[in-house]
C-alpha cells in the first residue's frame, strides 16, 4: 500500500510537470520574443525547445537520486517550480531588464575554443565563461538549457542546506526543504545563470560540513567543509576569508575536544593565512591606507543604475569605514525596504526584506537572541551572517538591486537562524509553519 501511494505520487508529479511544460510552451511566447530581442538570440524557438527537453531529462535524473523517497518527490516538485521560474517568470524579467551577464556568459562560451584555459582560481567571470564553454560542448547551444543547468546547481545547494539543518535538528524535517526551496529570492537567484548558484553550492557544502563536524564529531565532514570553501573561493576569493573566520566561534563557546581543536588549528589557520595573503595580493594591499583606497574604489564602482546610490565623500580613513559599518551591514541584509524601489521586482524584494526584518525584531522583542550563545552552531551561523554583511555592506549600500542578489550567499543561513530565533521551541526550526 505504501509503495502504491509513493508510485501514485510520483506519477502525479510527472503528469503535473508535463502539463506545466505544455502550458509554459504555449504561454511563454508572450514574453519569449521580447526576452529574445534583449538577449540577441537568433533561433529562439529551437533554443527554448531544447530547454524544455533538458528540463524533462533533469526531472528523470532527479527521480534516481540516492535519497529518501519523500525527499526525492519534494525535489521533483521544487524542480517544477524552478522550471516555472527559469523558463517562465525569468522571461518576464529578461524582457524588463536585458540579461547582460547571463547572455554574455552564454555567448562567450560559444566562442571559446579552449575552455580549460579559462579556469583561473578566484577569477569568477573567467571561470563561469569556461564552464559555459564546457556546457556548450555537451548540450546543443541553448541559452535557456544553460540556465536550467545552473538552476540545477542551485537546487543541489538548497538540498545541502536542508541536510545541514537536519544534522542540527537530529531528524529530517521535510518542511525545511520546502521553506528553502520555495523562498522567493532563493528560488529566483539560485536559478540565475552566473556566479551565484556556484557560490551558493560552495557555501551549502561548507555549512553541511561545519554542522556535521561540530555537531556530530565526525572527521568525514571535513571533506565537504573544505570543498565548499574552495568552490566558493574559486569564484570569489574573499569568501574564503569570510567563511573561515566564523569557525573561531567553536573555540570560544561549546565543548570541543582537544583533538578537534588541534585539527581545526592545523587545517584552519594555514588556510586563513593563505586566504588573507591572496586577498592582499589580489587587491595590492600593503598598508591600511591601501585598504581604505581600494574599499572606496570598489564601493563607488557599484553606484550605477536606477537603484544606485553614492556614499557622499567616500571613505578616507579606517575610522570612517568603522562608523559606516552598521549602515552597510543593515543595507546588505534588509534593504531595499518598502518604498525604496518602486518597480515590480523592487516591490517583491522589499516585501521579503520587511518579512525578514519583522522576524528579527520579533526575536529581539521576545529575548530569543539569548539562545545564540547557548548553541555553538547557531552562534557560528550568526557569525557568518555578521562577517559577510560587514564585508559586503560597502558594496551593497551603493546598489540596492545588486544588494538583494548578493544576499543569496547567506540567505538560507539567515532565514533558518531567524526561524529558529522566532520559534518558541528550540528543538525545531519550523514548528511555527505547521
Amino acid at each position: 500500500m505504501h509503495l502504491w501511494t509513493n508510485n501514485r505520487i510520483v506519477i502525479s508529479t510527472i503528469v503535473i510537470l508535463l502539463g506545466t511544460l505544455l502550458m509554459m510552451a504555449f504561454g511563454a511566447f508572450f514574453w519569449l520574443q521580447d526576452a529574445a530581442d534583449n538577449s540577441g538570440l537568433a533561433n529562439v524557438t529551437w533554443d527554448y525547445g531544447v530547454a524544455l527537453l533538458w528540463a524533462l531529462l533533469i526531472l528523470i535524473f532527479i527521480a534516481f537520486w540516492p535519497i529518501t523517497d519523500r525527499e526525492r518527490i519534494v525535489l521533483m516538485v521544487l524542480w517544477i517550480a524552478r522550471i516555472g521560474v527559469t523558463l517562465g517568470f525569468m522571461l518576464f524579467y529578461e524582457s524588463y531588464y536585458p540579461p547582460l551577464d547571463p547572455i554574455s556568459y552564454f555567448k562567450r562560451g560559444i566562442n571559446e575554443i579552449a575552455p580549460l584555459d579559462c579556469f583561473t582560481f578566484s577569477n569568477g567571470t573567467s571561470n563561469v565563461n569556461g564552464l559555459a564553454a564546457l556546457h556548450n560542448l555537451v548540450i546543443p547551444e541553448s541559452y535557456h538549457a544553460m540556465k536550467l543547468t545552473w538552476a540545477l546547481l542551485g537546487l543541489v545547494a538548497v538540498y545541502f542546506f536542508y541536510r545541514a539543518a537536519c544534522l542540527f535538528l537530529g531528524y529530517r524535517d521535510i518542511r525545511v526543504l520546502y521553506l528553502l526551496g520555495l523562498f522567493p529570492s532563493i528560488l529566483f537567484w539560485s536559478s540565475f545563470l552566473g556566479k551565484d548558484p556556484i557560490v551558493l553550492l560552495g557555501i551549502a557544502l561548507y555549512a553541511f560540513g561545519v554542522v556535521g563536524f561540530f555537531r556530530h564529531r565526525r572527521a568525514g565532514y571535513l571533506w565537504p567543509l573544505g570543498l565548499g570553501i574552495l568552490l566558493a573561493a574559486f569564484i570569489r576569493m574573499w569568501l574564503a576569508f569570510i567563511l573561515l573566520l566564523p569557525l573561531g566561534v567553536f573555540f570560544v563557546i561549546g565543548h570541543q575536544s582537544v583533538m578537534r581543536r588541534i585539527l581545526l588549528v592545523l587545517l584552519g589557520v594555514p588556510a586563513f593565512v593563505l586566504a588573507v595573503q591572496s586577498f592582499s595580493e589580489k587587491f595590492q594591499l600593503e598598508t591600511t591606507q591601501d585598504l581604505v583606497e581600494q574599499t572606496d574604489r570598489l564601493s563607488q564602482s557599484w553606484a550605477f543604475g536606477g537603484s544606485g546610490q553614492k556614499i557622499e565623500g567616500g571613505f578616507n580613513s579606517i575610522s570612517g569605514m568603522v562608523i559606516f559599518l552598521p549602515v552597510g551591514m543593515f543595507t546588505a541584509l534588509f534593504r531595499p525596504l518598502p518604498g525604496e524601489i518602486l518597480n515590480p521586482f523592487g516591490l517583491l524584494a522589499s516585501a521579503e526584506n520587511a518579512l525578514l526584518l519583522g522576524m528579527l525584531l520579533w526575536a529581539i522583542y521576545k529575548g530569543r537572541w539569548r539562545l545564540i550563545m547557548s548553541e555553538p552552531v547557531i552562534a557560528w551561523a550568526v557569525a557568518v551572517v555578521i562577517i559577510w554583511s560587514a564585508i559586503y555592506g560597502f558594496v551593497s549600500y551603493q546598489n540596492l538591486g545588486s544588494a538583494f542578489r548578493f544576499k543569496l550567499q547567506v540567505m538560507p543561513i539567515l532565514l533558518l537562524v531567524l526561524v529558529f530565533l522566532a520559534n518558541r521551541r528550540r528543538v525545531a526550526f519550523v514548528n511555527n509553519l505547521g
